[in-house]
């Protein structure tokens, strides 16, 4: 049978009362057993959760190994006395010595403490794995304009309600006249990587433009299913509805692409000065937006928003004092909103709006 380890005295309970004495250190061992109560002096003896222990009484000594150090219940002891010890853990296994000849222990309690942190960071790393791989399924399984979104019927009440409300300004092929065009690159470009559902909201609260919002939701989803059909995107087997604009992405026909140069975008990422020069440093994927200023909703979103590994020059910050004033925020982490540059020098953002979300820039 194996043989406990090295094991650390805990106590020592010496008379009837069941009062515990003197806390010292010892080097015994134990022979392993199942059993979790054994009888001391002609009296039964509870050891709940004792990682080791050694019973001596009148009628001799008798040692077992149980879990952990918890508690030790004593109904009286009428001679000798009852000793239960906790395994201090040798550096090395079978009881072996260290160089300088002197045998290494540790407590219990600190080996349990390792035992719970590496507990921890097996349980983090395995999160981390998974939240990788759902990520990953999410990206293989997101679902795009090109899934067939919409149905042909529904593109083409779409296309009779385009002729009364929209082919004045768009022209009957929606190729612009008074308004822009709707069909080709340029209209791609415009709105691409982003979800159907930024599109529809500009359509529902700015147009017919003399007559915004006054169309209705269904006219308006039809509206939208003939322009997308215009733009050469399949139809399905299901009508598209608000509840699936804003998990449907719109891209183009090579697929998803960075995000044109000028495009407003919003991103995150930890303010830093180079000279006289301010950066986002830390930046996470940019993401398009429609308007100058974020939602509240799109702060909230922000402060939970992981960084990333870009970095972005920041042009015309100065504009914003003093609603913000960069040099109360640097190493903050920042909510930007702007008009992605692109040239010689890197990325950069011509800032419309800058906010704190974390008054620390780490994750």
């Amino acid at each position: 049978m194996p043989q406990l380890p090295t094991a650390t005295i805990l106590g020592t309970v010496k008379d009837s009362t069941g009062a515990i004495g003197r806390r010292n250190h010892g080097e015994k061992s134990g022979n392993r057993s199942d059993s979790h109560r054994r009888w001391c002096g002609g009296r039964l003896v509870s050891f709940l959760g004792a990682p080791g222990g050694r019973l001596r009484g009148a009628g001799g000594t008798t040692r077992f190994p149980l879990r952990s150090a918890k508690r030790l219940d004593l109904d009286g002891v009428p001679g000798g006395s009852c000793e239960f010890y906790a395994p201090a853990w040798s550096s090395r296994s079978n009881g072996r010595r260290d160089r300088g000849g002197a045998s290494r222990q540790y407590d219990i309690r600190e080996f349990l403490s390792a035992s719970i942190i590496l507990a921890w960071i097996l349980t983090i790393i395995l999160f981390m794995g998974l939240a990788k791989a759902a990520a990953a399924e999410e990206q293989e399984h997101r679902i795009t304009v090109w899934d067939g979104v919409f149905t042909a019927a529904q593109a083409d009440r779409g296309r009779e309600a385009y002729a009364l409300h929209c082919s004045s300004c768009h022209g009957n092929e929606l190729q612009g006249g008074a308004g822009p065009a709707l069909q080709g690159l340029q209209f791609i470009d415009n709105w691409r990587e982003d979800s159907l559902k930024s599109l529809f909201t500009f359509i529902q609260t700015r147009m017919p433009l003399r007559a915004r919002g006054t169309l209705g939701e269904a006219t308006y989803l039809d509206i939208l299913t003939y322009i997308l059909s215009m733009n050469s995107f399949p139809a399905g087997s299901k009508e598209l509805t608000n509840d699936a604009l804003g998990s449907t992405e719109l891209i183009g026909k090579d697929g998803p692409a960075p995000i044109p140069k000028f495009a407003l975008i919003s991103v995150v990422g930890c303010l830093t000065k180079s000279g006289d020069e301010w950066k986002l440093e830390k930046v996470s994927a940019p993401l398009r937006s429609r308007q100058e200023k974020p939602t509240p909703a799109e702060m909230q979103a922000s402060a939970a928003r992981p960084l990333g590994t870009g970095t972005f020059r920041l042009v015309y910050i100065d504009s914003l004092r003093p609603v913000f004033v960069a040099e109360q925020h640097v190493g903050h982490k920042l909510h930007a909103h702007g008009y992605l540059l692109s040239n010689d020098k890197g990325e950069g953002l011509s800032v419309t709006w800058l906010e704190a979300v974390a008054s620390m820039c780490s994750e």
